[in-house]
Formats: C-alpha cells, sequence, structure tokens
C-alpha cells in the first residue's frame, strides 16, 4: 500500500473521529475564549468597556508588575514585569536568574465598567501557595501562602472566588510562594467574569471530565474483561492498563476532582500520582502496540521504555516533589520521541495491509496532538488546557470501531464457513483428514493444498485482501538420494518440512508437501514484500541446519530456492494464476544461480 493510498484510507475514520471530537468540544467551550480580549500592559489593564453579560469572562493576561521577595510592607519598588500567566524560572534579579523556590508579588491596576454587578476570579492551579487580595481585602487562596518553606503549604485545587465590584480603578495583588515545585508562579490564566457564568463553565468542566473519565474506566474494564477471557492475545490487557493510566490522571489535572472526592489528600502525594501515571502509561502503550505489529515494532524499543519507566517512577515514589518535578522535562522530548517512533511503526503496517493499521492511524493522530498539546501547555508555550484524556477517549472510539469491524468479519467469515460446510458431503471426518496428510512429513499434502488456495483464493475476492504464495524446491536433491541414499534423503524431507512449518508464525499461514523435493506456502493477508522477508527467512533458516550436502552445486550444506508471488484474488479468476507465477519466479531463482529467493 503506497503512502497515498494510506492517506485517503484515513481520511474517511479521521473524519468520522473530528466530528466526534467538534460535537464533545462544542458541548464544553467557554463561550468567551474565541472573542479578541485586552492585554495587560506595564502592570495596567482596562476593562472599562468589556461587556461581561454578552462577551462572557476574561483572561487577565499580560504584563504584570513583579516584586521578588517583598516583605509584609511591600517592596519599595517592583522588580520588573513578568507576563501573567508563565513561571517566575529564570527572571533576572539583581543581575542574577532567579530559580523556582521562593515568592513573589503580582500587581495590577484594572479599570471595571461603571455599575455594581457579581464577579468572580477563576484562578488556577498555581505553583503552589498564592492569596488574590483586591483593593488590600483577600478574596481568594490557595494553599498557605509564606516566605519559608516551614511556613507555607503547597495546593493545587482550581477556585472560583466571588467578588462584588462597583466599578472603577481597582489594585489587584497575587502573593505567590513555592518550596515544592521546580517551577514557581502562574502557569495558567486567571480568568474574571460573572460569578453565575464561572461557577456553571466549572461544573460543565468537571462534568464534562467525570464523563470523560467515566467512559475511559468503563472501556478499560471491557477491555480486561476480553483479556481474561482469551488470555493468549495480552494486547486488551496492555490496552486497559495504559486507558487506565490516562484517565486517573484526568482526575489529577485540569479540575482536580479527585481532590472533590479526597479533600484531605496531601499535596505531596497528589503530585506523585500525577507523575507516576504519566511515566507509566508509555511502556504499556508501546507493549500494547507491539503485540498488535510484532513485525514491525522493535523489541528493543519497548525494553527501552520500559527501564526508563522503572527508573522515573522509582525517582517520583522515593523522592520529594521538588527532586523528581526536574525529570519532567527529559521524559517529554522522550515521549515526544517515542510518539513519532509509534507513528513510523503504524504507517508501515499500514503499507504491508496490517489488518487495523488504517483506524488505528486514525485514533492515533489524536492521541498524538493531545499529547503534544499537554506537553506545550505544561511548558507554559500555549494555553489550553490538558487534554490527553480526551485524546484517549478518541482513541478508544477508533479501537471500538476496529473492534467492531474484526467482530464483522468474524460474523462474515462464520456464515461463509457455514455456507461451505452445507455443501460438503457426510463423510468420515477422521480419515479425511488423514487423507490430507503427507505420508512421508506429516504436514498437508497437495490435495489439501488445492483445497486450502480456493478458500482463500474466494476468501481474498471477497475482503478485496492480498494474499501470496511461496514455491520451494531443495537444491541438488536428486545428487542428495543418489549418494547418500533414500534413507537419509527421506530425513531430509522430514526435517525441511518440520523447519518450513516453525518458520511460520501465524495461524493462519500454511505449509504443504507439493510433490517430490517441492513444498508450497501460502500467506493469506500478505503481500508481496512481506512474502519477501518470510521466504528469505526460511531459506536461510534451511542452510542453517548445517545438512552436509558436498553434492552439491553451489554449496557444502543443503540450500533451497524460492519462488515468491502475490496478488488479490477477482472473483471470475484462478489460483491457478497465483500458482504458476510463483512457479515461474521459483524457476527464476533457479536460473539465477540457486540458494535464493525471487519474485
Amino acid at each position: 500500500m503506497t503512502t497515498k493510498k494510506i492517506m485517503r484510507a484515513v481520511k474517511r475514520p479521521v473524519l468520522v473521529i473530528a466530528a466526534v471530537c467538534i460535537a464533545l468540544l462544542a458541548a464544553c467551550g467557554d463561550r468567551g475564549a474565541a472573542v479578541p480580549v485586552p492585554k495587560a500592559e506595564k502592570g495596567v489593564l482596562d476593562l472599562g468597556k468589556w461587556d461581561f453579560e454578552g462577551r462572557g469572562g476574561v483572561p487577565l493576561d499580560g504584563e504584570w508588575e513583579f516584586r521578588w521577595r517583598p516583605d509584609d510592607a511591600g517592596a519599595p519598588a517592583p522588580t520588573g514585569y513578568r507576563y501573567m500567566p508563565g513561571s517566575w524560572n529564570g527572571h533576572v534579579v539583581d543581575g542574577k536568574e532567579i530559580g523556582g523556590a521562593g515568592y513573589a508579588a503580582y500587581r495590577l491596576r484594572l479599570t471595571l465598567p461603571p455599575g455594581e454587578r457579581r464577579l468572580a476570579f477563576s484562578v488556577p492551579d498555581l505553583d503552589t501557595a498564592f492569596d488574590l487580595s483586591v483593593d488590600g481585602y483577600t478574596v481568594c487562596a490557595g494553599g498557605t501562602y509564606g516566605i519559608t518553606k516551614e511556613s507555607s503549604s503547597p495546593e493545587w485545587l482550581p477556585k472560583v472566588c466571588g467578588y462584588t465590584s462597583r466599578g472603577g480603578d481597582v489594585e489587584l495583588v497575587f502573593r505567590i510562594s513555592n518550596f515544592h515545585h521546580r517551577r514557581g508562579g502562574p502557569a495558567n490564566s486567571v480568568v474574571l467574569g460573572l460569578e453565575e457564568e464561572r461557577r456553571a463553565f466549572r461544573e460543565k468542566s468537571i462534568a464534562f471530565e467525570m464523563f470523560l473519565f467515566g467512559s475511559i474506566f468503563i472501556m478499560a474494564l471491557y477491555h480486561l474483561g476480553l483479556y481474561f477471557l482469551r488470555r493468549r492475545d495480552p494486547s486488551p490487557l496492555f490496552f486497559s492498563l495504559f486507558a487506565l493510566c490516562i484517565g486517573v490522571r484526568g482526575l489529577v489535572t485540569g479540575q482536580y476532582y479527585l481532590l472533590h472526592l479526597w479533600p484531605s489528600m496531601p499535596w505531596e502525594a497528589l503530585v506523585k500520582i500525577a507523575y507516576a501515571v504519566i511515566y507509566v502509561a508509555p511502556p504499556l502503550f508501546t507493549m500494547f502496540l507491539r503485540s498488535l505489529f510484532p513485525d514491525e515494532f522493535d523489541r528493543r524499543v519497548e525494553l527501552f521504555y520500559s527501564g526508563v519507566s522503572t527508573l522515573l517512577t522509582g525517582a517520583v515514589l522515593f523522592t520529594p516533589a521538588r527532586v523528581f518535578t526536574y525529570t519532567l522535562p527529559a521524559f517529554q522530548v522522550i515521549l515526544v520521541a517515542g510518539c513519532a517512533y509509534a507513528m513510523f511503526v503504524l504507517i508501515r503496517a499500514a503499507s504491508r495491509g496490517r489488518e487495523g493499521a488504517v483506524i488505528f492511524i486514525a485514533g492515533f493522530c489524536f492521541l498524538f496532538a493531545s499529547i503534544v498539546n499537554d506537553l506545550l501547555h505544561n511548558n507554559q508555550v500555549i494555553q489550553t488546557a490538558y487534554l490527553a484524556s480526551f485524546g484517549v477517549f478518541i482513541f478508544i472510539f477508533s479501537q471500538t470501531l476496529l473492534l467492531s469491524m474484526r467482530f464483522s468479519r468474524a460474523f462474515r467469515e462464520v456464515e461463509t464457513l457455514l455456507e461451505e460446510k452445507g455443501e460438503l458431503k457426510d463423510t468420515n471426518l477422521v480419515l479425511e483428514s488423514l487423507s490430507f496428510l503427507d505420508d512421508l512429513t506429516a504436514i498437508p499434502n497437495r490435495r489439501r493444498f488445492s483445497e486450502f488456495i480456493n478458500t482463500e483464493w474466494r476468501r481474498s475476492a471477497r475482503n478485496q485482501s492480498a494474499m501470496a504464495l511461496l514455491m520451494i524446491d531443495i537444491d541438488f536433491f536428486k545428487l542428495f538420494n543418489d549418494n547418500y541414499g533414500h534413507h537419509a534423503g527421506d530425513e531430509v524431507l522430514q526435517k525441511v518440512a518440520t523447519t518450513l512449518q516453525e518458520a511460520l508464525k501465524r495461524p493462519g499461514d500454511f505449509v504443504a508437501r507439493y510433490g517430490g523435493e517441492e513444498f508450497v506456502v501460502v500467506l493469506p493477508d500478505t503481500d508481496v514484500q512481506g512474502a519477501l522477508v518470510i521466504a528469505e527467512a526460511m531459506r536461510r533458516e534451511i542452510e542453517e541446519l548445517g545438512i552436509v550436502h558436498r553434492y552439491s552445486g553451489i554449496s557444502d550444506r543443503l540450500t533451497i530456492s524460492l519462488g515468491v508471488a502475490g496478488m488479490q484474488a477477482e472473483r471470475d479468476s484462478s489460483p491457478r494464476v497465483l500458482i504458476e507465477a510463483a512457479d515461474a519466479a521459483l524457476y527464476r531463482a533457479k536460473q539465477a544461480g540457486r540458494n535464493r529467493v525471487h519474485s
């Protein structure tokens, strides 16, 4: 499958999933977010003409007057201006860059429209304790602001704090302290709006986050149930654990709903949960992806992410937040690299015609986009929201589509089998099965091959899927028989048959003895490129048996030649065209010198 065909195949699932995204996001959007708003400049923000009733809330973004480590009476002069939102890390004070630990005051002269109205500040989680005052009166606080680590206590909990405005000029002062996190200062926008609207928006946000968590949790349990019903396939287990990690992460970000359920939870425990789940999730996803596409996914990548996850999770569990939070930037780089590799694996799988790869790509595009959004939001490059839970929800939706397609295909195949069974005569099944096996090698014989390839040919025509055929010949076998004896020749045929059968990894692949020293392999749902890889592996494994053949014209060991052909069946055609193409390819392999694969 070419890249252009992959893009065309992905387009429809992406459009369907995008429609779901738009519908869900529209249900929880902030109506004031898309309206251009004034920005604070040099510590002054004029909202005297802002229509709170018609235009909604307004982010108090822009340049705030910044005072580093003010005393109780306040610093005599500002130490510059800082853009809100944004951490104070790297701000220059007295010629030196400050770090995350410390305390500061942000001041803004705000002009409000005339008239009395009930407003409210939507204050996000600030790093890590704050109080907000209007004209000297405290209207909102989170944690305990202090000038030392002992006198301050951190808290991550978004708040909506009411305030009665009578218009005119007011002075806002944010005092923020941080001694527990690598980053200090306001990471997200503070929004001012009508109290009723702000509280309604917060409730809507909480409801949406709970909807995502509930949906993810139910689907995780569903996939966990699939695993316990059929433990041979571990992919549902990995997927359910990955979904649970992202679902739990949604409870400890955004509106921090977990704190509503457990108000007394220590801040340190909350941060450990938030970091641990994002460090555990990537290796679970790599295990899930590799279980679906083992031929395309390098196991060393899985081992690498498992090792990194173990180290980072250990750091989270055994060090305080002021230490382990410094591991996040390096992890984010590794995470982006992993997402890029996952996309490469999916595109490669789709190009090889792997089942479900195209829909997987469509869902993963949204998951990848949500991860990138979260990284940019966390690093304060953009001001949006944490969307990984939403991305996983969309990804799960795509997997549900894929699961439905698999069930539909299974039902169709069962119906087809029942139709074919009705056409069979009532014969002795045991004797019939024995008649399909080769007496010497104990693998299917030519008669069974004829029935199998006819069945697969019809299925290929119905599903419009590719299939491949390998024709295999033992090089100079007559000379081997003549010089080593028929008994040795029979043993060689048995070893070759066993080796070829063990080289096939999928249950649906088929090997048979075609006659004499010739064998044939049928590979359903496989294109020519995939078949060439399998054929070369077979050739190499036969050669590595090390069977001595001094009478061979090309090697001192026993070797084989292989012809490869592949195509998509057509309803009115016969599998004979595929057999003749593979036989012609085998002839070319012999003509080219034997002990080789030719297509």
